[in-house]
């Protein structure tokens, strides 16, 4: 029940500030944004590396094992992170898409802020604390993707209105799932609990990533053929479609 209404009040909200959106900014703008989700969705699979599906499904947690999982997805943060930095450029020119390149980069920022909460999250999951997660993530975009994206959009930060919107909503989600399920931070590492987290967690992403691409393959096929304004247009219509 609470995941149905946390998912039935964010779809609503989507269609709203997807319409107020519409008015402020162009089918370009919006393309651009669109090709940065498509780079950002993969990395964001790869920064998470199945530990929260790897930690429900295990038959015992310890504070070993919470600890492993934490400084693990700090790690992978700041690879993940560094790795979208570097290869910026070479992205944007496989989009056709220039402006992408700063974008990017700014946008690496998500994948430090998202480790901090990614064992959290898990730990929530695996309590069936589906209630603070409707809220958390109800909370952060609102706070973020539609009042700040708003307010910036409103006074003309074109694309950047929605990726600094979407980052501003990842930072408040990381923060208040860290404080709702806090790791303590102490190094306590143990090579069998990693092992055990990584066997399940890779070909779990794995299997992932390979959907996330066979889902997202036309918006990159409209970016780099057709270009970002046919991209932008494709892509606010296919979200309505889906949304209801």
């Amino acid at each position: 029940g609470a995941l149905m209404s946390g998912t039935l009040a964010q779809s609503i909200l989507k269609i709203i500030i997807l319409g107020l959106f519409a008015r402020l900014l162009t089918p370009a703008e919006f393309g651009v944004y669109s090709a940065a989700l498509v780079v950002i969705g993969v990395i964001v699979l790869i920064n998470e590396l199945g530990l929260s599906a790897a930690l429900v499904q295990k038959k015992e947690i310890t504070e070993k094992s919470k600890s492993t999982a934490f400084h693990t997805s700090l790690a992978f943060g700041f690879i993940s992170g560094s790795i979208l930095f570097f290869l910026a450029p070479y992205l944007a020119d496989l989009f056709h898409i220039e402006e992408l390149t700063n974008i990017l980069r700014f946008s690496s920022l998500m994948f430090l802020l998202e480790s901090v909460s990614i064992v959290s999250r898990g730990i929530l999951q695996r309590e069936m604390n589906f209630i603070s997660i409707v809220r958390i993530d109800l909370i952060s975009f609102v706070l973020g993707y539609v009042l700040c994206g708003a307010l910036l959009a409103y006074f003309n930060f074109s694309y950047w209105a929605l990726i600094i919107g979407t980052v501003i909503q990842s930072g408040i989600r990381s923060f208040m799932y860290y404080r709702k399920a806090s790791i303590p931070f102490f190094w306590e590492f143990s090579k069998s609990e990693f092992r055990h987290l990584l066997s399940f967690g890779t070909g779990f992403t794995l299997a992932r990533i390979i959907n996330y691409i066979a889902v997202q393959s036309d918006n990159f096929i409209i970016s780099r053929y057709q270009g970002k304004e046919q991209l932008g247009v494709y892509g606010r219509a296919y979200q309505l479609m889906v949304l209801p």
